[in-house]
This record gives structure tokens, sequence and C-alpha cells, in this order.
């Protein structure tokens, strides 16, 4: 009987564990699917939705009914201008946020759209 509080507390810590690597993946999923589809929109179109450079768009992602523990994530998409080596880019940005919190971030950097002579 002593030993069914550790016990209890060991199957807690293991579950929690379990339960926050799972949540973490899933953002990170949902991070790297965004920017994925991002940078292909960019590729065949040359812009990114209807987001322009310095404007920003939200999303909830894709959020099962079965995950009420992901229903505080919003995600944060954003292109901004940089200058990299002497080189004008743009640097698409996605941010996984909980409570307006970043919790995760992942960018890469697209060649902005050139003319042809």
């Amino acid at each position: 009987m002593i030993m069914i509080p550790y016990i209890f507390m060991i199957y807690n810590y293991c579950t929690t564990g379990i339960r926050e690597a799972y949540i973490n993946d899933k953002v990170l999923q949902q991070v790297s699917n965004q920017l994925e589809v991002g940078k292909a929109e960019y590729f065949y179109s040359k812009s990114i939705g209807n987001l322009n450079i310095g404007n920003s768009r939200f999303d909830t992602g894709e959020i099962a009914s079965d995950m009420q523990v992901l229903d505080g994530i919003t995600y944060k998409s954003n292109v901004k201008s940089v200058e990299v080596n002497h080189i004008g880019m743009l640097q698409y940005t996605v941010q996984a946020m909980k409570d307006g919190v970043v919790v995760y971030e992942a960018s890469t950097y697209l060649l902005p759209k050139t003319s042809k002579h």
C-alpha cells in the first residue's frame, strides 16, 4: 500500500511527458507544413496567398476535434524584406503562438521576383 502513491506519481510523470512530446511534435509538424505550403505558393505564383511584405496572417491550423490541448495555439505567418550578403531576399516566417507567446518559430529565405529581360 505504501508503494501505490509512488506508482501513481511515476505514471503521472510518464503520461505528462508523453503528452508534452505529442503537443510539441504536432506544433512542429504544423509549422513545417505551413512553411512548405508558403514556399510552394511562392514558387508557383510569386506570392504567398494574400500575404504582402510587412503584413501578418493568423491561422488556427489543422486542429482535430479530439485534440483539445491544441485549441489555444495559433499560427502567425509574415514576410519581410531582408538583405543577405548584399542580395535582397524575402524572409518568410511561421510562428506558433499560445496565449500571445511564441512557442516555436521557423523561417526560410525566398528569392524575390525578378523581371525577365
